[in-house]
């Protein structure tokens, strides 16, 4: 096929389209990007079996250069990378994308003082998405109001919106976060504010800490024992 020509075709399934960019591949570099394969795959699950055939079978021998992206990290890390997954042992690397460091946050927003960016990338956590809504042409408080505190606004329910993305109970996520949020930091105490059993609390902490939604913290004197009663739980600062 004449790469020049791919953009106007048609396929009539994932088999054809596959098998069409492996000849393609076998004659050129090919670079392959899938976006937000999570969504992709949960419309279609038999497509991780078909890509690892593939893989296996058609694109080891090519010039092929695929990229799987997805915005869910549960999902990426569980249903791609995961040991179940049909792709598990295929990926040459992987890339946590990281959030924006104060820097990268000031070259998005050049009108703003240093301290007005440090505020901003706080809130948002850094998310390039999120600073993009962001107008450096008006006060901080006023973007506040315009975004997060707005109910027309992308922001106003991404938190919840995102939890429920991740997560299959976000109720108790979040009963946990707003814990947490207003001051409680040992387990027992967060278990207690969220209505939970302090024994049954540890699986939810161990799942926002993998998304990078709270961290675990401990003393330095308590690194070496074995049961660490000092330890707290707090909000992750990007």
């Amino acid at each position: 096929m004449d790469p020049k020509t791919i953009d106007n075709s048609s396929f009539s399934s994932f088999e054809i389209t596959f098998q069409q960019i492996a000849e393609l591949a076998k004659k050129e570099r090919v670079v392959l990007v899938i976006d937000e394969y999570p969504y992709l795959a949960q419309v279609y699950p038999p497509i991780s079996s078909m890509l690892q055939s593939y893989i296996d079978r058609e694109y080891a021998k090519t010039n092929m250069f695929l990229i799987l992206c997805g915005s869910s990290i549960s999902f990426m890390e569980y249903q791609v990378l995961g040991y179940k997954s049909p792709l598990y042992g295929r990926r040459t690397v992987q890339y946590k994308l990281k959030p924006f460091t104060l820097r990268g946050a000031e070259e998005l927003l050049p009108n703003y003082s240093k301290k007005d960016v440090f505020v901003i990338n706080s809130i948002v956590g850094g998310v390039p998405k999120y600073l993009n809504l962001i107008s450096d042409r008006i006060p901080v408080m006023e973007n506040i109001k315009a975004t997060f505190l707005n109910p027309d606004s992308l922001l106003f329910e991404e938190p919840s919106n995102l939890l429920k993305q991740e997560l299959r109970e976000p109720a108790t996520y979040n009963s946990i976060i707003n814990a947490i949020a207003s001051g409680a930091s040992q387990m027992t105490r967060i278990a207690s504010r969220a209505g939970l059993e302090a024994g049954g609390i540890t699986p939810y902490l161990k799942s926002l800490i993998e998304l990078g939604i709270i961290s675990k913290k401990v003393p330095v004197t308590e690194m070496d024992k074995p049961k660490k009663k000092k330890t707290i739980y707090v909000i992750e600062c990007h």
